[in-house]
């Protein structure tokens, strides 16, 4: 056939693929055409670029393709004789191929001469004809069309979703190139007088480029970041068989008995699961023995102690799939597979006990003695239920979590202190001035009420307009300060881990538990030993590479805050020992409305 016959095609990679014809059907067996006979054999996959190359649009070689694609796989095997949308006679397998055969060579023929999106559209009219002129009657016509229907639809109707799909796909350089995956879909608009701006459809990704280039190479970047590794977040490592070791034997190779463990660390109740099994049971019972002996010493509290003067119940399989703290039951449950955070769970019930610890009458909501946390800064406390000694113990815990620098905190403090100052002064002398107009009627004022007025009026003005906005711009001056600089290490992994956590990260009782963990992992390793059922995966720069951020503090941070968490056990163990244990009751309280 001539190059520029109808049916012509550009020559490239797959000219020489064998194509199946209607006279190759004759040649062939019954049952190895129903094998063999499809599209991919009558009409091969075409060498895209190379008929790009030879001339014909983007936009209509992907329209080719999008209209090839649509064509099925095999011919319409079961349709009836006499039309396709009625009669009950089954068409014979071989006449349904013949018309496969025949239509879908008219077809790629029509489409593959095709250089232009409007031949591209016009081309089904050229193929009902040629159809027309093959086809044995009206009936043979409409048998043969409709052989490269897909589900009674018509795949060779190009419409507006075409027209759009074709134009998305030309726009990402196929076929004559490769387009940068993270440039596709993006268009560049505007000129060297207004800018540039960088477009994905209709929406506007970014504005105000000097260039084109520029508009590409910050488009790169993006996707660069995106592509870049993601970190993790911190987790702790799964615990399979917990280590017990270089620690003192504490059982004397005797098992732990439910009553003998209550009775020896003043817990409320020991419970286990239904699931737990009898093995399973005094497993948990003994190795709980020896963790809660172990975190006794490395708080310095008597064993006693551990049970919170009673308040405390150890639960193992109840409750919970994984460890934790329940405020509510005042209970720590523990999963039956061990998990490492024994500590933890404690560090949370110390820090409830000790908010609630003199309260004169029950609360009904959880009262921690951490505080609660705020947007910037460390948390605030409310420890006013305890003796000055405690209070002094918990606020200097608190600063050594939070802030690295003192006269930042103070410098906000007194910010703060000044602006409510002269906030109060301000709500004064507007009361003031509204009370003086309720008293002296227009009509009653002589002539010094327009100075008086002008004079308090200019003072308002200038409080609104300068003093105030600058003690306000200031404070959150000095409030960011605290936040980067004026903050520990500890506190600004924490925010970092809280970008999207929720500030789950940052909230008090969860740091104060976390710094607890290291000082009793710490305590234990000056000791030579160490226990995984207590506390697991807090070593000192195990989350420093990989992760979104370290949870945990280390360096000179690490060492005070253990000595501050210390402190604070130190002084709230007279109250354990004295058995002055919180007014609230144990046990399941009302939720709070």
């Amino acid at each position: 056939m001539p190059s520029d016959a109808p049916g012509a095609e550009p020559a490239g990679r797959h000219a020489r693929r064998p194509r199946l014809s209607e006279a190759d059907l004759s040649s062939i067996s019954a049952r190895h055409a129903m094998e063999s006979v499809g599209r991919d054999a009558v009409w091969p996959v075409p060498d895209w670029r190379a008929m790009a190359d030879a001339g014909a649009e983007p936009e209509a070689v992907a329209l080719v393709r999008i209209t090839r694609d649509r064509i099925p796989l095999r011919p319409p095997y079961g349709v009836p004789q006499s039309t396709v949308r009625g009669g009950s006679a089954v068409r014979p397998e071989g006449l349904v191929r013949r018309d496969y055969v025949r239509m879908l060579s008219i077809v790629r023929g029509r489409l593959m001469a095709c250089r232009t999106v409007g031949e591209v559209q016009d081309a089904r009219t050229a193929i009902l004809a040629d159809a027309g002129a093959a086809g044995a009657g009206a009936a043979g016509r409409e048998q043969l069309v409709t052989s490269v229907w897909r589900h009674g639809q018509d795949t060779l109707q190009v419409d507006y979703r075409d027209m759009a799909s074709a134009r998305q796909i030309a726009a990402t350089g196929w076929p004559c190139g490769t387009q940068p995956s993270w440039q596709r879909g993006y268009v560049v608009r505007g000129d060297s007088e207004t800018g540039f701006l960088l477009a994905r459809g209709t929406a506007v990704a970014a504005d105000g480029f000097a260039s084109e280039a520029a508009a590409w190479e910050w488009l790169r970047a993006v996707a660069g970041n995106r592509a870049a590794p993601k970190e993790a977040v911190p987790t702790r490592p799964r615990l399979r068989n917990p280590v017990r070791e270089g620690l003192a034997p504490r059982r004397g190779g005797c098992p732990a008995t439910v009553p003998w463990l209550v009775g020896e660390f003043g817990l409320r109740s020991l419970e286990f699961g239904r699931w737990v099994y009898a093995a399973e049971r005094q497993a948990l019972a003994d190795a709980a023995f020896d963790a809660l002996h172990d975190l006794a010493q490395a708080l310095g509290l008597p064993p006693a102690s551990i049970g919170l003067d009673g308040s405390l119940s150890l639960t193992f399989g109840v409750r919970t799939a994984g460890g934790g703290y329940d405020p509510l039951l005042r209970t720590i449950a523990m999963p039956r597979t061990p998990s490492g955070e024994l500590a933890a769970s404690w560090a949370r019930a110390f820090d409830h006990w000790s908010g609630e610890a003199g309260l004169l009458k029950p609360v009904f909501a959880p009262r921690a003695a951490t505080g609660t946390a705020r947007r910037n800064g460390a948390p605030g406390l409310d420890l006013a239920n305890l003796s000055g000694t405690e209070a002094a113990a918990w606020g200097s815990m608190s600063s050594v979590l939070w802030r690295a620098d003192p006269a930042a905190a103070s410098e906000a403090d007194r910010l703060a202190a000044e602006l409510q100052r002269h906030e109060a002064e301000v709500e004064e002398a507007e009361r003031q001035r509204r009370a003086w107009l309720e008293r002296n009627p227009v009509t009653a004022r002589g002539a010094d009420a327009a100075g008086y007025l002008s004079r308090i009026d200019r003072w308002l003005l200038g409080r609104h307009t300068e003093v105030l906005p600058r003690l306000r711009h200031d404070l959150a001056a000095a409030v960011r300060c605290d936040v980067t600089a004026g903050e520990t290490s500890f506190a600004r992994e924490a925010r970092r881990l809280s970008v999207r956590g929720g500030g789950y990260w940052t909230r008090p009782a969860g740091m104060f538990a976390r710094a607890l963990e290291c000082a009793v992992n710490d305590s234990l390793a000056e000791d030579g030993g160490h226990n995984q059922f207590l506390v697991h995966g807090v070593e000192e720069g195990r989350y420093a590479e990989g992760f979104r951020g370290d949870p945990y503090p280390g360096g000179q941070e690490r060492r005070a805050a253990a000595a501050a968490v210390l402190a604070v056990v130190a002084a709230m163990a007279p109250r354990l020992a004295a058995g002055q244990e919180p007014m609230a009751q144990d046990g399941p309280r009302p939720r709070s409305r």
